[in-house]
Formats: structure tokens, sequence, C-alpha cells
């Protein structure tokens, strides 16, 4: 449970770094305006905590909480800090106000603020790890750069290489659609202001912003991977390599969604899109297949919650929270069949693995169903299969679809339909 010495302590840490916000944030506390809130009616469920800000509730993630002690308070403290002195400005001002406006305004501040104080964080410690020399300045010195020049990034989040071909240009890029046809990249982090900035808005399960920084500053950013749809961050994944003598893997270590959170909150107007979650692991099975072969298999360790929807989609327990992938199923399948179909030069073993998948979903198609599970599984393998026939698609697995159908046109009720 979250007390008033956990903020407190976020306090003095914003203090240490920052006197002058650690000093107007103590006076709250010391007034009551900073406050621990009320216990939520799930929170021994896992519901997120909460503390109030000037009246306004805050969430403080509950498993960063416990990962990372008062880091996420202290993250809440600043955005919200600098909320409240952008708005104070803009009242002195004395000019009619825009109130959606100055929302904006503010918030986006607050944010501003956050990412500002955790870049100097990040830069404090790149000193300390050349100061211990355990990296070479030289390479501490061009990442210290390039985090100085994200703080003057001003320009829109725009994350295709059309747009922005300094961003993921050549690491497996894939597309594909979540919700209701909304088009989505899957890309690596793009590490640049906008990013950060929405990165900080969401406040996503495990990828605080502390935590992505750290990621850059110990040149580990290329395990972290975005669900990007209409320019904003809907997901992100954090992937590790595993090795153990002759056998590597690799595993899944943090994977949210902005639809994984409360609605209310930070940002109640924000609509969560569905199926960002199955987007992800589709890319990560996408760039597994087709990137590192080497790897046997692909993991992940998962919270109880999560456990019906990884095995929904294929993946099979070892244990209490780890799992292995096995052959992808049900929604996950049209989805990694569709990305495919926009990949130009598909990798031969990516498309005999495609071609097995789509083997067990055509069978699916010529069988009846008698429960509601298996019209959802019906209806799963009818998207694959016509994803695997739209335009794009590999030669061969479009023909394996063809051959078929067409031999099983008494079987499957569709056939004549899919194959005009």
């Amino acid at each position: 449970m979250l007390k008033k010495e956990h903020i407190k302590q976020a306090i003095e840490a914003i203090a240490a770094r920052n006197p002058e916000i650690g000093y107007t944030l103590d006076e709250m506390l010391g007034m009551d305006r900073i406050r621990v809130g009320p216990a939520g009616p799930d929170e021994d469920k896992g519901e997120d905590f909460q503390f109030v800000f000037n009246d306004r509730p805050v969430r403080v993630k509950k498993v960063l909480f416990f990962n990372q002690g008062t880091v996420p308070i202290e993250e809440r403290l600043v955005i919200h800090y600098g909320e409240m002195i952008t708005q104070h400005r803009l009242a002195q001002q004395g000019k009619d106000i825009n109130f959606r406006q100055a929302a904006e305004a503010s918030r986006e501040a607050g944010l501003r603020l956050l990412v500002d104080y955790e870049i100097d964080i990040a830069l404090k410690r790149l000193e300390e790890t050349v100061a211990a020399g355990t990296v070479d300045p030289r390479w501490a010195a061009d990442r210290g750069g390039r985090l100085e020049a994200i703080k003057n990034d001003r320009r829109p989040l725009a994350l295709t290489p059309a747009t922005r071909p300094d961003i993921g240009q050549g690491q497996g890029l894939y597309a594909g659609t979540v919700d209701d046809g909304i088009q989505a990249e899957f890309m690596p982090f793009p590490f640049c202001m906008d990013a950060l900035l929405q990165a900080a808005d969401i406040n996503l399960e495990f990828f605080n912003i502390r935590f992505l920084l750290a990621c850059w500053t110990k040149g580990l950013e290329k395990n972290l991977f975005a669900c990007v749809a209409a320019g904003r961050i809907e997901g992100l994944v954090h992937l590790v390599s595993t090795k153990s003598y002759f056998y590597r893997a690799l595993e899944i270590h943090f994977i949210a969604t902005s639809r994984g959170r409360p609605a209310a909150g930070d940002d109640p107007g924000r609509k969560e899109l569905k199926g960002v979650g199955t987007f992800l692991v589709a890319g990560v099975w996408l760039l597994w297949q087709e990137r590192l072969p080497d790897h046997k298999d692909l993991l992940l360790d998962s919270e109880v919650g999560a456990r019906h929807f990884y095995e929904s989609i294929g993946f099979q327990a070892r244990g209490f929270y780890a799992f292995i992938m096995k052959t992808p199923r049900g929604r996950l399948v049209p989805a990694i069949v569709a990305m495919a179909g926009r990949c130009p030069d598909l990798q031969r073993w990516t498309v005999k693995a495609i071609i097995k998948m789509l083997h067990k979903q055509l069978r699916i198609l010529g069988k009846a169903s008698r429960s509601q599970k298996d019209i959802q599984a019906r209806q799963h393998a009818l998207e694959a299969v016509k994803a695997a026939l739209r335009a794009g698609s590999d030669k061969a697995i479009t023909r394996t679809v063809k051959e078929y159908l067409a031999r099983c046109r008494g079987k499957v009720p569709e056939a004549e339909t899919l194959l005009g």
C-alpha cells in the first residue's frame, strides 16, 4: 500500500536533483495538497496505487512501484508540478483562456518537464559510468550528445520511414492493422522527444521513462519495439536474448498496451484500441523468424491474469508463469499472415512456418462448429485464409491455400467465394 513516507522519499529524491521543485512539493505535502489517496476497491487484486495532487487523483503503477521503489511516484509528481506551474502562468496572463488549449498546453509542459528531468538523470549516470571506466568515453559522449539533441527536438511524431527516414530504417519494420482496420506499424522504439512524451503520457506498465532511457544509456535500445497507430504509441514490448550452452531463445521480457490500463485517470478521453497485444506478438514472431533463426524458441513470463490470452494465441505454459510458443493459433494467425503479406521477401523458413499454420486453419474451416469456442476459432481461421489470399502475399502461401480450397470445396462452404 502507498504511504505518505513513500511520497516523502520521492520528493527528497526530486529535491536532490532540483531543489526548487523539491521545496515546492515538500510545502504542498505539508499543507496536505499532496496526500495518499483512498485505496481502490480492487487494489489488492492488482489495481494501481493512488495519491492526490491538488485534489486530482494520480495513478502509480503497482508493478513499477514494487520493481523501482518510489521512482514512479517521483515521475508523476514532476509531471503534475509542471502542469501546475504552467496553469499558474497562463492564469497570470490576464487574457481570455481557451480551457481545452490550456489543458493541452499544461499537460504537454508537465510531460516535457519529466522527460527533460529524466534525461538529466540519464546524462549524470553516463558521466558516472565514464568516471568508473566501465564504458568507452567516446561511445558515452555520442550517447549523451544524442540525448541532449532530444531535448531540443520539436518535430511531430510521424513514425514511418517515409516521414522519418532516421527512425527504424532497415531494422525490420512491419505493418498491419489493429482495432477495426486501423493501420499500425511495428518498429523499434523511436528515441525522439515526442515518442518519450507519449510514453510518459500513456503511463504503461513496466515502460516508464527511466527504464526507456536506461535502455538507451546501456546500448540496449534495439530490444525495444512499439506499436504505432495514427502516429500514436499504443503499446511497447521489450525483448531479451537468453542463452544456455548451445541453446538460444528470444524472450518477451515486458509487454504492455494502452488498453491494459484503466480508462479513468491521466487521459480519460483516449480511445483504447483493441488487438494491440496480438499485433505486438505478431511483430515479435515475424522478427524472430526473419532475423533471429538461431534462436530456437520464443518465450515469455506473464502474470496469472494474462494466462488465458497467451494460451489462446499459441503459447504453452511451462510452470506457473513461463510460456513457450508452439504453433501460433487463434487471433494471432491472421495478424501474422496479414503482416507477412506486406513483406516483399520473406525467408523460406518463415514461409514454411506460415504454411504450417495455415494448414491447421484450413482444417478448422472444414470442420463443423459445435460450440461458441469452435465458432470463434473458425472466424479466426477464415480471417487468416482471407489474409493469405490478398494481393502481396507470398506466392507459395497463396498457392497452398488455393490448392487446398480447390480440393475441399465440399467441406469448406466459403471455398467458392474465396477462390472467386
